[in-house]
């Protein structure tokens, strides 16, 4: 992957203190545990639906209607959510289809997706 500037660029080398490491490590301890609290879930849809909220909160576009975020500009394949909710990728796919079909989730464009937080409480 070549990355190219369109502008001037400063690049600037930066130490962290102790307490932004601290709390950089805090913050990853925290992530790990949430994911291991989605995958304790028993039902597959839940599990699933959990992970897609997850990864909105946290990378995604958060408002007050819900959680936009795109798959595609995360590199995550259905396979890829499969291994990380102990899915097989034929479940992710089925599931993501029955949330689009109940509303729980919704296709925006062609690689965003939509999470709406009222649907969202319902379903969990």
């Amino acid at each position: 992957m070549v990355v190219q500037c369109l502008t001037t660029v400063v690049v600037e080398q930066h130490t962290p203190s102790d307490a932004e490491t601290l709390a950089f490590l805090r913050q990853q301890i925290r992530n790990t545990e949430e994911i291991f609290e989605i995958n304790r879930i028993r039902s597959a849809e839940r599990r699933l639906l959990s992970l897609l909220r997850w990864i909105g909160l946290r990378f995604g576009q958060v408002s007050s209607r819900g959680y936009r975020f795109s798959l595609k500009d995360m590199n995550l394949t259905h396979r890829a959510l499969a291994e990380v909710c102990g899915l097989t990728r034929v479940t992710v796919t089925k599931n993501l289809n029955r949330y689009k079909t109940l509303g729980l989730l919704q296709k925006v464009s062609e690689a965003d997706l939509f999470i709406p937080s009222d649907g969202l409480a319902a379903a969990i």
